[in-house]
């Protein structure tokens, strides 16, 4: 349950990145990143072997994203590609194969080397805020 909650979460935060349509050099989101967290109403939830996730964001508006979970006492890795976009103010968009696509706020922090995205679900009555965190590398 977990495992599908992360790839879930992970799968929203890459449909939020994209390039910026003025000058895609100059979008902070362009580089490799690495799963720094992945916090459930402020309680880190994700596993060493989790946080080896990485998302790459190139300036051809194509990313690259490798999702590592725990499959029993292994570590194992399954990877998708997208396209994306910078819709301005911090929503990106990502669009696999021929979806609509899911827009979501990235905020960027510590000079654009961190960024992480925000959800908030209700479930029976209960609110969880979720916070996935990348840092560039």
């Amino acid at each position: 349950m977990k495992k599908l909650l992360y790839l879930f979460i992970a799968s929203t935060i890459l449909f939020s990145c994209t390039t910026n349509d003025d000058d895609d050099s100059s979008d902070p989101i362009i580089g490799i990143w690495q799963l720094s967290s992945e916090t459930e109403n402020g309680t880190d939830i994700s596993t060493s072997c989790e946080r080896k996730s990485t998302i790459t964001f190139l300036e051809n508006g194509t990313t690259t994203q490798i999702y590592s979970y725990e499959d029993g006492n292994n570590c194992s890795t399954e990877s998708d590609s997208a396209t994306w976009e910078n819709l301005g103010n911090s929503n990106y968009k990502l669009y696999y194969g021929d979806g609509d696509g899911e827009t979501s706020k990235i905020t960027f922090s510590q000079n654009n080397t961190v960024f992480s995205v925000t959800n908030t679900d209700d479930y029976n009555g209960t609110t969880y805020t979720y916070v996935i965190t990348y840092k560039k590398i």
